[in-house]
């Protein structure tokens, strides 16, 4: 015999009509049997657990979903052996392809500037497990500071992706020009030809400070006459 006791606590109705919540309520046991546990119906908390569950499953569904990736395009990197060259010296260097299209054999074009932009040199390799590498010469007779490797690739007739760096020249600094300024004061104001005469001499800078330089002077027919060193008061006797 089933024994049914306080099978509905209470029911609370909706404001929407056909809901019904159970409060709390006792299900129907048999003797000697003993009682499950009871659930008690909490709208409250459970709304205030599902909330952020539910936002991290949402979160976890975008970031995992098939969405399109917005870092596309072909991007390459170049690095080279050492930063400073010499005139001559060879040059090795690896260009690494970033992101490639799938399916696609790319080919790294590399050519070497002059600072003025004039191609010295040109290659074409190709790329093994998206990584291309090789060395070029650089000239004996290269002008100015650095020279640029500059490293491309393209499709067709356009260039996908470029990269370039500098190469710089050991020993190439520019030569400033500076200007002297020497001054001659003779024994007597007047030089005396072919007999001894005594000079003074005294040498500056743009800024008129003295400085320490060697010299000689010569003649007409460009033989020297006397040799002078000055000292730092800029003289010389």
């Amino acid at each position: 015999m089933v024994k049914i006791t306080d099978f509905v606590k209470s029911l609370f109705l909706c404001k929407n009509p056909g809901f019904v919540i159970l409060s709390s309520f006792t299900a129907p046991v048999a003797e000697n049997e003993p009682e499950l546990p009871v659930y008690h119906l909490k709208t409250a908390k459970m709304k205030k657990r599902i909330t952020p569950l539910f936002a991290i499953s949402l979160f976890t569904c975008l970031l995992f979903s098939g969405l399109p990736s917005t870092a596309g395009g072909i991007h390459l990197y170049v690095a080279t052996n050492k930063e400073n060259y010499s005139l001559a010296e060879k040059v090795r260097f690896q260009v690494f392809l970033l992101n490639p299209t799938p399916g696609t054999n790319h080919t790294a074009f590399v050519e070497l500037l002059d600072c003025q932009g004039n191609r010295l040199v040109k290659k074409m390799l190709p790329f093994s497990y998206n990584i291309s590498w090789g060395d070029v010469d650089l000239p004996e007779n290269l002008s100015g500071q650095f020279c640029i490797l500059y490293c491309y690739v393209a499709d067709k007739d356009s260039i996908q992706s470029s990269v370039s760096k500098k190469i710089f020249i050991a020993g190439k600094a520019e030569k400033t020009e500076k200007k002297w300024l020497v001054n001659s004061f003779y024994e007597g104001d007047s030089f005396v030809a072919e007999s001894p005469n005594n000079i003074l001499i005294r040498c500056t800078d743009e800024k008129a400070d003295p400085i320490s330089v060697k010299g000689k002077i010569v003649d007409d027919k460009n033989q020297v006459y006397a040799l002078f060193e000055t000292n730092k008061q800029g003289y010389a006797k």
